[in-house]
């Protein structure tokens, strides 16, 4: 069996940006431990709230985090009393000087981590699975999102082969009609 690489790792850099911005070549296990569990504090405490990504960045003395967010609003809480909680909780897990910025996702619709969450919302109130797929399926489409194969797209909507001049497979049929391909009808058949 072949090894396996996690696709991100070639995006990094190109397509995709680091989740971490920090180098500390000594404490390299303390500085990614802490990272763990910076986010899974914040995924416990903020899943009700749409979290699609969290980035952390660490200078000598600050940690600055970025919560991208579908809703804002309950990350931030009634005159921001949810995010300097979640400040607090931070600085005493860390002993750092916390920065917590939120930053809203526009079209929630067109983010794949939160349709996978919406779709297995719907999963565990049992939803029926078909149900759930489609639905999320044509929000998407709705919002703009646009198909990278021909796998998108409903098969209920799917494009029809054309038949080109030199095609001729069973599926397409016949792809001419002139008198050069046209068969004759047999004489002395009946019809």
């Amino acid at each position: 069996m072949g090894q396996k690489v996690h696709p991100e790792a070639m995006r990094v850099g190109y397509i995709h940006d680091w989740k971490s911005n920090w180098f500390n070549d000594r404490n390299f296990a303390d500085y990614l431990a802490e990272d763990v569990r910076i986010r899974e504090h914040i995924v416990r405490k903020l899943a009700h709230a749409g979290l699609s990504d969290i980035t952390i960045r660490k200078d000598s003395g600050e940690l600055e985090i970025n919560i991208h967010t579908a809703r804002p609003g309950i990350v931030i809480g009634k005159s921001g009393s949810e995010v300097d909680a979640l400040r607090r909780e931070l600085h005493r897990m860390t002993n750092k000087q916390i920065k917590v910025n939120i930053l809203e996702i526009k079209r929630p619709e067109l983010n794949a981590a939160l349709v996978a969450q919406s779709i297995a919302e719907q999963l565990q109130n049992r939803v029926a699975f078909r149900r759930a797929m489609k639905r999320a399926l044509t929000s998407a489409m709705r919002s703009g999102a646009r198909s990278q194969g021909g796998w998108a797209a409903p098969r209920w909507r799917a494009p029809k082969a054309t038949p080109t001049a030199a095609c001729r497979c069973t599926r397409c049929g016949p792809t001419s009609t002139t008198a050069s391909t046209r068969r004759a009808p047999r004489s002395g058949a009946s019809a």
